[in-house]
């Protein structure tokens, strides 16, 4: 695929990456949600088995987001120094364009996020916020319904920082 420069809804999908045994922050994970639902934006649970080689795990959502016909991938959830960091070299790999939510991603050791970030920037996945997100997808539709819905999404964002 060509890097995506913008998130595009129509060929976007979100990929919840969520490891076994731990509690999403669903406040942060309920706004992006209902961004992605306003903005038609499908959404997908992924929660990597630990006892399964992770290609294995990772290979049936590919398929999923291929039978999608969708090529840009917006991840969020937890934990990112490892199921999330895996998810997106995958797909990545994969020829997918990769968008890291990164206000709606969540590490064990927070004072080494800029460091997951920053390498994960620097082999081509796109880090971007939720607003920025918002914001692309406000631009793109006409639809005044749906703007206003992602406006208020918007707005609760800003509320929560």
């Amino acid at each position: 695929m060509g890097r995506a420069p913008l998130v595009f809804a129509d060929a976007s999908i979100c990929i919840h990456v969520q490891e076994s045994r731990t509690q999403a922050r669903a406040n942060a994970i309920d706004t992006l949600s209902s961004t992605a639902t306003s903005a038609e934006i499908p959404i997908l649970e992924f929660s990597p088995n630990p006892y399964v080689l992770f290609e294995n795990s990772v290979d049936k959502v590919v398929g999923r987001v291929r039978g999608l016909n969708r090529h840009t991938i917006l991840i969020f959830g937890q934990w990112l120094e490892s199921a999330i960091t895996q998810t997106a070299v995958y797909f990545l790999l994969e020829g997918f364009d990769v968008f890291i939510v990164s206000d709606n991603c969540y590490s064990r050791k927070p004072a080494f996020e800029a460091i997951y970030l920053q390498r994960l920037h620097s082999i081509g996945v796109t880090i971007t916020t939720l607003q920025q997100v918002i914001f692309e997808l406000m631009w793109q539709d006409e639809n005044e319904e749906t703007v206003e819905e992602l406006l208020k999404h918007s707005e609760a964002v800003a509320a929560r920082e």
